[in-house]
């Protein structure tokens, strides 16, 4: 009997432990794995995955976790090499050689080698928006294996720091012949840390891991990327926990979410510009007086101050503020209304109408600088009405030929891509006229033209900088756009997101090194 109770005993014992085991097991295996999938919010959804057709700078951060840039812009103006790892000029100034880097490949194993790079740069030149940063090029010829020769029409000193602009970016040539240049966007091959999954047009992008990548192993394992065009509801997402990373927070709610222990608010510098642009080749905005007359009546001082909380710089010329070459000793206007309604009565443009096409969520707090621009312009006897538009549906729009364009006004964004104010300025020039450049003004000035020549080819710094000036007061006295302010760039996070890092084009470096805390 005692050796049956001992046996009983023996048995609740091993259950006992046996139960304690499995019990263990469930702890340690409910317990929550490492989070490696990154989910960024973002104002608009991506208008297109091929980066050499994008839009919207801050989508560069999406894109080139796939496509990479050949040279990285830091915020304090640094080049870092990349997928060009050095560089020599000429002595006469006028041919560059791009030593690409060694041993990388695309995700579908073929080289990026100098020949991959030409491909893409020609494309580049053919396709992108901003295709006037390599306008100076006459030819290029590849030179070995990994070098390849650029021979620009004179010197041009930010040669190299263009080159960082996110635009310009490297494709797998083999995957472009075998999908066709107007489906690369379909299944893009790049050499970047993550690779394509999809792209459900106003849902998510999702990319995975290379784990091939060239810079290493990535941390993460996923980046997805989601649009939320409403402001509120982008924070309301990070707070819930729903994405980890979100752009474009309002200056009031970036005082807010600092106050949260849980999450990390950036503010990088920003080369971002925010102008109105007027159609000089249609009625009303042919006579400048009735362009100088809006720009009278708009207080950019009180928007800064009661929109942007002091954390935006009003703009008194078109470019960057701190830029090179940049000067605001052109700016004569200020706010005065009855300044504006002598220019109008003087056009014989009163009781004047017009339209302007703006996006929803693309550039921060657009909505209410759109709002307060009516109240200014109502004050004047100018009324504005507003077409809202998605923000790739508006791209498309506004990228249509003089002859074939329905926009009489738009409001855009524009930057410095290498730090300099020719950047920002020299798609005035008569050649960059949409679809060609960024022209959406339509403008031509036969003077401004020839100073933009000058200056992208002199070597005489000094001249260069004078002709920089001369450009910026003749910008300011015709105004073919309504110079705004300079865009704050605000990023918040989770606290337990590292290894993020941005660019002044209002976007995120490569994401190879980012990771969660635990």
């Amino acid at each position: 009997m005692k050796r049956r109770r001992r046996s009983t005993q023996a048995q609740m014992t091993r259950l006992v432990l046996a139960l304690a085991g499995v019990l263990i097991l469930v702890v340690v295996g409910t317990a929550p794995a490492a989070k490696d999938t990154l989910v960024i919010g973002m104002p608009t959804d991506v208008p297109i995955f091929d980066t050499h057709k994008a839009t919207g700078l801050h989508n560069g951060g999406v894109l080139n976790q796939v496509s990479e840039p050949l040279v990285r812009l830091t915020t304090d103006g640094r080049v870092v090499p990349w997928l060009v790892e050095s560089w020599e000029q000429s002595k006469d100034g006028k041919t560059w050689t791009l030593h690409t880097r060694k041993g990388v490949k695309f995700t579908d194993g073929t080289p990026f080698n100098a020949e991959a790079l030409r491909v893409n740069l020609e494309r580049f030149r053919k396709h992108s928006i901003g295709k006037a940063t390599l306008a100076m090029v006459k030819s290029m010829e590849v030179a070995g294996e990994h070098a390849l020769k650029i021979t620009t029409e004179a010197p041009f000193a930010p040669f190299v720091n263009s080159l960082g602009y996110h635009w310009i970016v490297v494709y797998s040539p083999t995957q472009i012949l075998k999908v066709g240049d107007d489906n690369l966007h379909t299944a893009p091959v790049g050499t970047g840390p993550f690779k394509f999954v999809h792209h459900k047009r106003g849902q998510e992008v999702r990319l995975e891991a290379n784990d091939q990548y060239w810079g290493g192993k990535p941390k993460l394992r996923a980046i997805v990327s989601r649009p939320y065009p409403d402001q509120g509801a982008r924070m309301l997402a990070l707070e819930s926990g729903d994405v980890d990373l979100i752009f474009h927070v309002p200056p009031q709610e970036a005082a807010r979410l600092a106050k949260n222990a849980n999450l990390a608010v950036s503010t990088p510098p920003s080369a971002r510009v925010i102008w109105v642009y007027l159609n000089t080749q249609k009625d009303p905005f042919k006579d400048k007086r009735v362009r100088q007359a809006l720009y009278y009546a708009i207080d950019r001082e009180a928007i800064v101050k009661n929109i942007f909380a002091g954390t935006a710089r009003a703009l008194h010329s078109p470019g960057p503020v701190g830029s090179n070459g940049y000067t605001d000793k052109y700016d004569v206007y200020g706010y005065n209304p009855e300044r504006a309604r002598q220019l109008l009565k003087d056009a014989g443009a009163t009781n004047l109408t017009f339209a302007l096409h703006h996006s929803p969520g693309r550039y921060l707090l657009s909505g209410q600088v759109v709002e307060a621009i009516q109240g200014y312009l109502k004050q004047i006897g100018v009324t504005m009405r507003v077409t809202d538009l998605e923000w790739g549906a508006l791209s498309q729009l506004a990228s249509q030929p003089v002859d074939k364009s329905p926009v009489q006004a738009v409001l855009f964004g524009w930057r410095s891509v290498n730090g300099d104010i020719d950047s920002a300025i020299q798609d005035f020039g008569s050649a960059f006229w949409r679809p060609k450049g960024n022209n959406g003004s339509f403008w031509k000035s036969d003077e401004f033209d020839r100073l933009l020549g000058f200056e992208q080819s002199t070597l005489d710094a000094r001249k260069r900088v004078e002709a920089l000036h001369r450009m910026q007061e003749i910008l300011m006295d015709e105004m073919p756009a309504l110079w705004l302010y300079g865009e704050p760039q605000i990023w918040a996070a989770k606290r337990t997101l590292k290894g993020v890092e941005w660019n002044p084009l209002e976007s995120i470096q490569s994401l190879h090194a980012a990771y969660f805390e635990d």
